[in-house]
């Protein structure tokens, strides 16, 4: 799903951070396919040598 989504909602699906999927049956609205998306503030840069 992400791949389809490089170039429309993001640039490149190596920017996400967080992934959330649900699965749930039809309801009156029939069967569909919801995205939210919220932006998430990059974290602050690391010095050199420093690892995560």
């Amino acid at each position: 799903m992400s791949d389809a989504l490089n170039g429309i909602a993001w640039a490149d699906d190596k920017q996400l951070r967080k992934i959330v999927l649900e699965r749930c049956e039809p309801d009156e609205k029939g069967a569909r396919v919801e995205v939210e998306i919220e932006y998430i503030a990059a974290a602050p840069s690391l010095p050199d040598g420093v690892a995560a």
